[in-house]
């Protein structure tokens, strides 16, 4: 414990810690792991980073109570949008992850693989992202992916921005102080959304609760509160033979703006094209 990788950067430039394949139950906690950057000038591409904690090929690691802070990422690939990232296990719990200059946490996948598991839980993720860049947790093409009882506040780009996700499940985190978009979710299949707290978040441009091209969701028990925009549900459970369930969820007393190329001023629950979908 209390090891510190820190200042990794000019001609070191590169992550703090690197678990590539062959990497098998790496366990990886109580340590600082700070400032490890790879300058815009050094980058093989502009789309590359250096996390705090990379996870490459098939890694499996559990990152416990750590301080990750100051990286380009704090955990995850440092390709974000490419082929370059991980097709392991991931455990991460009780770490304090902020102010890193792209994201918090972001995954993304090994090739054309999805990685595996991500059990996210109990974590305080704040102040990440800046300007354009991706603010608390990215993750694209993700399976069994389970994000419970974090802390997410103030980031910068959005609380938490899923794309391509299979079995995923939201539970019980608290979601405040972002300007752009606290949740967007496009392109999930089986997801739930469970008991969030996502309040004093927003921008009036952008929906709070952005959730589109959804298969079989359910979203339950939400406490979506005081916020400056509104929820957009696109593209609900098309073809498909199960249901969508939006049941029990608390939206109120949010200031609203404006939906997407409807020009029309929302304040609730704004949904388009939804099928096989109960409301109660």
């Amino acid at each position: 414990g209390e090891s510190v990788m820190a200042d990794k950067k000019a001609d070191l430039a590169g992550p703090g810690i690197e678990l590539n394949t062959g990497s098998n139950n790496v366990t990886i906690q109580n340590n600082h792991i700070y400032r490890n950057i790879i300058p815009y000038d050094l980058r093989a591409a502009p789309r590359l980073y250096a996390p705090g904690i990379a996870l490459l090929g098939t890694a499996r690691a559990d990152i416990t109570f750590n301080k990750i802070y100051s990286n380009n990422v704090g955990i995850g690939s440092p390709d974000l949008t490419g082929t370059e990232g991980t097709e392991g296990v991931i455990y991460i719990e009780g770490n304090t992850i902020h102010h890193n200059n792209v994201a918090g946490i972001g995954l993304n996948k090994q090739s054309s693989t999805p990685f595996k598991s991500a059990d996210i839980v109990g974590n305080h993720i704040y102040s990440n992202g800046g300007g354009k860049q991706r603010g608390g947790l990215r993750i694209r093409y993700a399976e069994d992916l389970k994000v419970r009882q974090n802390i997410i506040a103030n980031n910068n780009r959005g609380g938490i921005f899923f794309e391509y996700i299979y079995n995923a499940e939201i539970d019980n985190n608290e979601m405040y102080g972002t300007e752009y978009k606290p949740i967007r979710i496009y392109n999930a299949y089986d997801l739930k959304l469970r008991q969030n707290y996502i309040h004093d978040n927003g921008h009036r441009r952008f929906a709070d609760l952005d959730m589109q091209t959804i298969r079989d969701l359910e979203m339950y028990n939400n406490k979506i509160h005081n916020n400056d925009s509104y929820v957009y549900l696109y593209n609900l459970d098309k073809n498909v033979k199960d249901q969508n369930f939006v049941y029990k969820n608390i939206i109120e007393t949010n200031r609203g703006g404006v939906v997407p190329s409807r020009l029309r001023y929302w304040k609730g629950l704004y949904v388009d094209q939804a099928s096989n979908t109960v409301f109660s």
